[in-house]
């Protein structure tokens, strides 16, 4: 099995995994963080579904879930995209938060922590590569931040 593939099995694997502890683990937080959780799993859904009709616009096709670059689309660098490299995975962050803020059980948390671990990865992964196939990539990841504005992170 390619790389490739692991880090996207590992992805989907972990987005089950949330799925079923949000349905299945005993509900651990109450009202009001509840709503917080909810409006930060909104958010996450409408930056990641905002990053996929950026990308879909500029290359006229939606986004691959491979980190394997396709040659035959160019660069997305506008919208979320001039802020941020990954603002899908960052979309996909904020709604995983938002989820385990929700159902408040730990082990919520630590899926999350997963994830954002294993995302961190696939994306240094798909840096290197997009760096082989975009000769700008390099100066576009000094001027962004990964899965949040530079302000906010330090690269």
């Amino acid at each position: 099995m390619k790389r490739e593939d692991i880090l996207v099995a590992g992805q989907l694997f972990l987005f089950v995994l949330i799925g079923l502890g949000f349905f299945r683990l005993p509900d651990a937080s109450s009202g009001m963080i509840k709503m917080v959780g909810l409006v930060v799993a909104v958010a996450g859904g409408l930056v990641g579904l905002a990053a996929i009709r950026q990308h879909q616009v500029v290359n006229q096709q939606p986004p691959k879930v491979s980190p394997v670059p396709n040659e035959s689309v160019g660069l997305v660098e506008s919208g979320l995209y001039r802020f941020v490299r990954h603002p899908i995975y960052s979309g996909v962050l904020l709604a995983a938060l938002g989820a385990a803020i929700i159902n408040g059980h730990l082990a919520m948390f630590v899926l999350f922590v997963l994830l954002y671990g294993w995302l961190t990865m696939k994306s240094m992964f798909e840096e290197q590569l997009l760096s082989q196939t975009y000769p700008t990539y390099p100066d576009y990841m000094t001027r962004t931040g990964r899965f949040v504005p530079p302000i906010l992170n330090r690269k």
